[in-house]
């Protein structure tokens, strides 16, 4: 069988073969420190942060509802109480009726023919030629016209 070498404090396993007697008396050793540990320390240690991470958490997340809820709360109006929507309404209301008025007062004519292609060809066609009849086409070139 093969002797157990001493095993020290700063490195138990460097470079040492250990058998499994040494080795349940490292468990042991380990395991009896850890029973002495004082469970305030156990808290500090881990109940502590995860507290925290939970408040923490609760506030960001409060914190972003509450954001959410004041920007729809801006989009829909609801932060207004009642009487300023309404005199708001009034105002709009007004507004487009002025501009409802000022377009009544240009006459529109509804009965205008829509020009169809063929006439818009038509009409450019016989500009073109009002445009080069003789008479005018000489007078480009006299200047005198």
């Amino acid at each position: 069988m093969e002797k157990a070498v001493p095993i020290t404090k700063a490195n138990p396993m460097a470079g040492y073969k250990v058998t499994t007697q040494a080795r349940k008396k490292m468990i042991r050793k380990t395991t009896e420190q850890n029973k002495k540990i004082p469970p305030m320390a156990t808290f500090i240690r881990y109940g502590l942060p995860f507290v925290l991470f939970v408040a923490g958490a609760s506030f960001v997340v409060a914190s972003a509802l509450d954001g959410k809820n004041k920007e729809r709360d801006l989009a829909t109006g609801q932060s207004m109480s009642k009487s300023e929507r309404q005199a708001k309404m009034e105002t709009e209301r007004d507004n487009m009726v002025k501009k409802m008025e000022h377009m009544a007062k240009v006459e529109f004519d509804n009965t205008k023919r829509i020009e169809r292609p063929e006439d818009i060809l038509e009409r450019r066609r016989l500009e073109r030629e009002n445009r080069n009849v003789w008479y005018k086409r000489l007078g480009r070139w006299m200047k005198i016209v």
